[in-house]
């Protein structure tokens, strides 16, 4: 068995054991990454508030997400053109707390997305609130493996792609 199936089977081994656990892994995978989004947007709103209106702000605050959903843009068409079954569809017996989509599992667009909105803020804000939605990502991406709707492949390959994504929206789009 290779290293991806042993990793989901420990991390969704986790799932339907406990019913306090059942809820914060589904709370994270679904429900958190809406949260995310609006504590995003409620610290940039708090800080054009905070600076007095300065355009500057809201242009960071456009960059940042129009990066974040070019970037998940680019995970949707690699979806599409590579057929990866969820772990639902490919194995028996594991467990399932939710059903998302069928063959649209690599790369996680979730965790692309939230990836490189923590990457995009960092660009401007090096402060803990880039960590901050670092580790939103990483708990969104483990969630959704202790769910049973990706893989752990599926989670990395959503990181190297914000990566590569935040490096070519860096180098060759916000050139100064």
């Amino acid at each position: 068995m290779n290293l991806n199936y042993e990793i989901f089977y420990f991390l969704n081994n986790i799932a339907g054991k406990n019913e306090t656990i059942d809820f914060l892994v589904l709370f994270f995978a679904q429900y958190f990454p809406y949260i995310l989004v609006g504590i995003f947007v409620a610290f940039y709103f708090y800080r054009f508030y905070k600076s007095k209106f300065e355009k500057k702000i809201i242009k960071e605050f456009f960059i940042i997400s129009s990066a974040s959903m070019l970037v998940w843009f680019v995970s949707q068409i690699i979806n599409f053109l590579y057929y990866s079954p969820r772990p639902f569809i490919a194995l028996d017996n594991i467990n399932v707390l939710f059903e998302h989509g069928n063959a649209d599992s690599f790369p996680s667009g979730h965790t692309t997305f939230f990836a490189t909105l923590a990457l995009m803020n960092y660009l401007y804000n090096p402060r803990c609130f880039s960590s901050f939605l670092l580790l939103g990502a990483i708990l969104i991406g483990v969630a959704r493996v202790i769910s049973g709707v990706h893989w752990p492949l599926d989670i990395l390959g959503a990181f190297a792609l914000a990566f590569l994504g935040v490096y070519g929206i860096k180098t060759f789009l916000l050139k100064k």
